[in-house]
């Protein structure tokens, strides 16, 4: 087996600054601790205040559907943020 693949060609671009990989994520990374924290505030204040008026089963579909929300609202803003980023995996060499 050769190394062939090792050469670079002229049609190949060396690897510079001008084509680095990707960018920081960090609003993905705000939202998702925003988010989560905003969650747990919310089921904690949920809990001591508001969830006397409800039974077990209640209980039980609030916490699922908050945390369903908060999962989608993070795992949303973590599509786009790849989105954006696509083009890095899709250039041509």
């Amino acid at each position: 087996m050769s190394n062939n693949y090792l050469i670079q060609t002229e049609n190949q671009p060396s690897w510079n600054k001008t084509q680095q990989k990707s960018g920081f994520p960090l609003t993905p990374i705000i939202v998702s601790i925003v988010g989560v924290l905003g969650w747990l505030i919310f089921i904690l204040s949920f809990a001591l205040f508001w969830s006397n008026n409800y039974n077990l089963f209640q209980d039980i579909v609030v916490f699922i559907a908050t945390l369903s929300i908060t999962a989608l609202v993070i795992g949303l803003m973590w599509l786009i943020w790849g989105r954006h980023q696509w083009h890095w995996w899709t250039r041509e060499y």
